[in-house]
């Protein structure tokens, strides 16, 4: 007997809430988000993100209710899943195990939400994230499927916070820390506090400049002394610093815009800056800033920003 086939959106779905989505499924999502939502007749350019998410929710119920065949629902199901509108973050809610999940994502703007227990999260570009609408049990676990996060997390001795990021769970009471999750690499910074981040196979304590990285699923942790500022700063408005290394820059920058660096000349790491730029600066603007101050030239090329020196005539 054949089997029955899943819908391919039906499939990625999936993956994106099993936290299993690769880089290239999630773009793929995306793109469909942005093209459904092209279609339709949604006002994203007033109100609040509330309302506008309550607005695109029942539009959906109503288009699902009177979908003819199931082909068509999916791609409505597909799209109330992970509408990804513009820049903004939306939210969708689903059940897991009776509780009410809440799953955000965000696009080319950087946001951030207060939850039930007044811990504050900030959301990097690219980023989906899932969380219980209220904290019941004994912790108060959330779920970063992809992308990055910093945790500003309300202290609570009897209840602690547990973020899971596939096979990588953080294990705090009350701190501030840094999350980022790739196809490939997990790694947690601390600012502030003592986190606890574990493995199946694998467990370490951070404290304050202390980082913990999971390389391509391989449940073994790395652990290193790092300036927590670098992997905090993609969210402050204004970025100024007077003294800094185009190493240490190359780090911020790739958390604030998503592009990674390549020195043909490691050397280059080292040489030293004074920077500032504004948020709504874009990438394009910094990398300008960048040639303008510096000896070396800075390229974007095939998602790679290259760095090498400039020629001398």
């Amino acid at each position: 007997m054949k089997s029955k086939e899943q819908h391919p959106l039906s499939v990625l779905i999936h993956k994106l809430l099993s936290g299993k989505i690769s880089g290239e499924e999630h773009k793929v999502l995306q793109d469909f988000t942005d093209s459904y939502k092209q279609e339709s007749a949604w006002d994203t350019s007033s109100g609040n993100k509330k309302e506008l998410g309550e607005k695109i929710r029942d539009s959906l119920r109503l288009r699902i209710r009177k979908a003819e065949r199931k082909k068509q629902a999916v791609r409505y199901m597909a799209a109330a899943c992970v509408v990804l509108c513009m820049g903004l973050f939306f939210v969708w809610q689903y059940k897991t195990g009776g509780t009410a999940q809440l799953m955000v994502s965000t696009t080319s703007q950087i946001d951030s939400l207060t939850l039930a227990d007044g811990s504050k999260i900030y959301l990097n570009r690219n980023t989906v994230f899932s969380y219980p609408e209220k904290f019941d049990g004994n912790s108060r676990t959330v779920k970063l499927i992809s992308g990055g996060a910093y945790f500003k997390i309300a202290r609570n001795e009897q209840k602690p916070f547990v973020i899971v990021s596939e096979d990588v769970k953080t294990e705090v009471l009350g701190t501030t820390f840094n999350i980022i999750k790739s196809d490939s690499t997990v790694n947690v910074t601390v600012s502030t506090g003592k986190v606890k981040v574990s493995t199946p196979s694998d467990s370490v304590e951070l404290l304050a400049d202390e980082q913990a990285a999971m390389h391509n699923r391989s449940g073994k942790l790395v652990k290193k002394k790092v300036k927590s500022q670098l992997y905090s700063s993609w969210m402050n408005k204004d970025i100024d610093y007077e003294d800094i290394t185009l190493g240490e820059l190359s780090t911020l920058v790739e958390l604030r815009y998503g592009l990674p660096f390549h020195f043909e000349d490691p050397a280059l790491k080292d040489y030293k800056v004074k920077v500032s730029f504004l948020k709504q600066d874009s990438l394009e603007s910094v990398l300008s800033k960048l040639h303008f101050i510096t000896n070396v030239k800075l390229k974007i090329n095939k998602n790679v920003i290259t760095v090498k020196s400039k020629e001398i005539h």
